[in-house]
């Protein structure tokens, strides 16, 4: 195993951390490794790319890490982690990963329970045998089933970001093939859905054969059926390459791309079309583009239909992250970036003091980095940098800072972080009251979701557009792959409601702020026009929308 990429050494440190936790070992030697995703925050360039000497002698790296960072970059693991693996049952690796269980706890289950897997713990809650455990209860062992049911119900999915580069990979391969006429996307990936569970592709071939030997020299064991060719990546997840020939191509690829909702719509499928207008036309239905061919209001909503929102529309980005709080860049880097982008725009939403974990601003901060923001502002004048803060939600829907503090910001981003499995009713009121503060502009990553990771804060949508519409308060569409958060049902809502709409990236790093193409994916599928898109404004036109407020 060849490890590239800095967040998996920090995820193997983090793997030993918990295991010597685990395993009883004192709390200052495990924290070390635990601590390990923070050490490697501000460390933005790839450790694969060092020497031995430059990793040894690196200052940024603890000297801890040091030697077990050159075996992991050579092999993928380390001594002390395989050592310790030996004498760990298998199966509480993946009861580690249970979200709300610590090393602490999850010994406990061992030691106590004689629990060594997932499926043993979920028959464990099941018969209740977690209440009398000491540091659990009944709320924790209800926790622990929802936690399993939501990792069981989304195994074997990717994120429509992590196959995107295997898909294209693919493609570029085998578009070039002698073998091949003709090669195009299909399923729920040309959708453009957040969440796959499959890849697929249409394909025309003229020798089966090689189109065969040709998976095989990859590396894959291809099953062949008679009318696709199935491949699966190391961890079974299935690519689907749908055989088709060069006159059905069209109605193939439209067939495996649209949902049976979408296709329940249509009265027949012509075979031999020479494009996917003709059957809409055939079944005298307006067209449908790709991403919008899911069942959800596509043609109860005519009205949206001429909405097309591009990646060139968007103006700036108004949620992103520096090296003030928990970012791999400084503002600087951030700004030149997005000049690069062909962007006017940046607004800087470093966190906010309650965020201690996140290296949140104190006051002074927030007045030095001002400070900061100034000085790059008069150095670059053709591009403006706004002066922002991610506040924090407290729990009873104020913000972070008194309003002496909240007036010094150009854009206000309120996100809540915490306490975020609250009762619908109060939860819907804390973001209204968050959402009625007269410094908040932008109700940030609104349920708080992780896709494949965590299920979203449980509110009353249209109350909180409605106290969106009424406040002047844009909601945000954070691009992150794993938020894209307001979910894009609801953005017919805040377009009927008159809301705005922020694409954020939320970006922590030069990388991140690209991510926002996937939030531009999800607001074609929701067909939303770039009149209702907050940064898809000019510069003084953003201004004074914010102003409003």
């Amino acid at each position: 195993m060849q490890v590239k990429d800095n967040s998996e050494i920090a995820s193997i440190l983090t793997l030993y951390g918990k295991l010597l936790e685990l395993h009883g070992e004192n709390d200052f030697k495990s924290k070390i490794y635990t601590n390990a995703s923070f050490a490697f925050k501000k460390i933005i360039y790839p450790l694969s790319e060092l020497s031995t000497e430059e990793i040894q002698a690196n200052v940024d790296i603890p000297k801890s890490y040091k030697t077990k960072i050159l075996s992991i970059l050579a092999s993928g693991t380390f001594e002390e982690l395989e050592n310790i693996l030996q004498i760990t049952p298998a199966g509480l690796l993946d009861v580690l990963k249970i979200r709300g269980l610590g090393s602490k706890k999850v010994r406990e289950l061992w030691q106590g329970l004689g629990i060594e897997s997932e499926t043993e713990l979920l028959y464990a809650c099941q018969e209740n045998r977690l209440v009398e455990l000491k540091g659990f209860g009944e709320k924790t062992q209800t926790n622990i089933i929802k936690e399993i049911d939501f990792r069981q119900n989304n195994k074997n999915k990717f994120l429509y970001a992590k196959l995107e580069p295997i898909a294209q990979e693919l493609m570029q391969s085998i578009s070039g093939l002698d073998f091949v006429s003709k090669i195009e996307y299909s399923g729920a990936y040309r959708r453009k859905c957040e969440i796959l569970d499959s890849l697929d592709f249409v394909i025309t071939s003229t020798n089966l054969e090689s189109l065969i030997t040709f998976f095989i020299q990859i590396g894959f064991v291809p099953d062949v059926f008679s009318d696709h060719i199935l491949l699966k990546l190391n961890n079974n997840f299935p690519i689907v390459f749908w055989l088709s020939g060069p006159n059905e191509f069209v109605a193939t690829q439209f067939v495996k791309s649209a949902s049976a909702g979408h296709l329940s719509n249509f009265k027949s499928i012509p075979t031999d079309v020479q494009s996917e207008f003709a059957i809409y036309e055939v079944n005298s239905l307006p067209y449908i583009i790709p991403e919008r061919r899911d069942g959800f209001l596509e043609f109860e909503r005519p009205d949206l239909q001429s909405n097309s929102l591009t990646y060139s529309d968007l103006k700036g980005a108004l949620h992103n992250h520096s090296t003030w709080s928990d970012g791999k860049n400084s503002i600087e880097e951030m700004a030149l970036f997005c000049m690069q982008q062909k962007w006017d725009y940046l607004a800087i939403c470093d966190h906010s003091q309650t965020a201690v974990y996140a290296g949140g601003l104190t006051v002074d901060r927030v007045l030095s980095q001002h400070q900061e923001i100034d000085i790059l502002n008069n150095k670059y004048p053709e591009f403006r940098i706004l002066k922002g803060i991610e506040s924090d939600i407290l729990l009873d829907g104020s913000l972070d800072y008194g309003n002496d503090i909240l007036q010094l910001f150009d854009v206000v981003v309120a996100s809540v972080h915490s306490s975020l499995k609250m009762e619908e009713s109060k939860a819907t009121e804390r973001l209204i009251k968050a959402i009625e503060n007269p410094y908040t502009n932008i109700l940030g990553h609104p349920s708080g979701r992780l896709l494949l990771g965590r299920e979203g804060y449980s509110f009353d949508v249209n109350k909180i557009l409605d106290a969106c519409a009424s406040n002047k308060v844009a909601i945000e569409l954070n691009a992150n792959p794993y938020r894209l958060d307001l979910d894009w049902k609801y953005l017919h809502l805040a377009m009927d409601k008159g809301v705005k709409v922020a694409i954020n990236p939320d970006a922590h790093s030069l990388k991140g702020l690209l991510d926002m193409q996937y939030g531009v994916y999800v607001a074609q599928k929701a067909a939303l026009g770039k009149q209702f898109v907050l940064n898809a404004m000019d510069y003084n036109d953003l201004i004074l929308s914010l102003q409003k407020k």
